[in-house]
This record gives structure tokens, sequence and C-alpha cells, in this order.
């Protein structure tokens, strides 16, 4: 948890220098960053990205940390076969522009009691199967304003579910 709270103070402290980040290029970052080898022999990769994307506002190398947590957890819940699927594509909600992603993988799912805890850093330090990452990541999507969501199927996989909100572009800024 002090890792998360440092996480968190180290964001705020940047939250001036925050800058347009292209998730498209975040997402395959992310992938680059996962150990290759023949772990990788079974799984099918699917990725789906709109084209555009919109950008979002924020600290790229905290979302990039965020978006490889979501990855490698996915990997290491399928083991050896599987389908990890990764879709990003502009969402609307309640009239304003956001980004949504999908990390989607085909193993066990997360058990039903765990899964109101996943995001608890205490909770996810007993358990060696979710480390830091899950709780890491909800403090990086709730800092840039975004809201994670599971929709966990138990024995068929989870989904993790990351909104973001869009930058404004330039040209919209100027019609308000």
């Amino acid at each position: 948890e002090k890792v998360l709270n440092q996480v968190l103070t180290y964001a705020s402290n940047r939250e001036n220098g925050l800058q347009e980040c292209d998730l498209r290029d975040i997402l395959e970052e992310s992938f680059s960053m996962l150990p290759g080898g023949s772990q990788w022999q079974r799984i099918q990769v699917v990725k789906q990205f709109s084209n555009p994307l919109p950008k979002v506002m924020g600290d790229c190398r905290l979302l990039r940390q965020a978006f490889f947590n979501l990855i490698a957890n996915a990997r290491q819940a399928m083991q050896e076969e599987g389908v990890l699927s990764v879709r990003a594509f502009p969402a609307s909600r309640n009239g304003s522009s956001w980004v949504r992603v999908e990390v989607e993988e085909s193993g066990t799912g997360i058990v039903p009691e765990d899964l109101h805890h996943i995001f608890n850093p205490s909770f996810a330090a007993k358990d060696p199967g979710l480390g830091p990452g899950l709780p890491m990541v909800h403090k990086i999507v709730t800092f840039h304003h975004g809201q994670i969501e599971v929709d966990n199927h138990p024995g068929e996989g989870v989904t993790f579910i990351v909104t973001l909100p869009a930058s404004i572009e330039k040209s919209e800024e100027g019609r308000s």
C-alpha cells in the first residue's frame, strides 16, 4: 500500500504536467514490455483498436504501467493457452467523449468471493496471483478520472474494462 500511495503522490505532483496520451501507442508499448518466449506459443493475441482513437490527458508512463499490469495479469491467468483480446474504441457517456479499453482473457476468471477485494492492496498482497498490480491499476485509472469495471465469468475468463475521458481537442475548446 505504501508503494501505491507513493505512485499517487508522484502523480499528484505532476498533475499540471499532464499531456495528451495516445492509447494505441501505450497499449502496443505495454505488449512490447512483456517477456517473450515459449509461454506465448499457445496464446492467441487479438488487438482491435479503433482508428482514429481519441487521445486522453494524463501521465503516459502511469497509463502504460496500468495497461502493462492488466495485460500481464491476463497473460498469467491463462497459464499455457487461451485468447488474450485487447480492444480500444471511442465511447460516449452523459454527452461526454471517453475511450474504452477492454482487456479480456479466456482463463479461469476470478473466484466470485474474491471479486470485491481485488483492488484492495492488503488482499492483493495475500494472493500471489494478484500482487500489487490490480490495486495500482485502480489507483492510476481513478487518478485519471476514469473507471475500471470487471466482467467476470468464473471458469471462462474475465474482462477488465477501463474507461478514460477523451482529451478535448483544441478545435472543440474554441467552440465552448
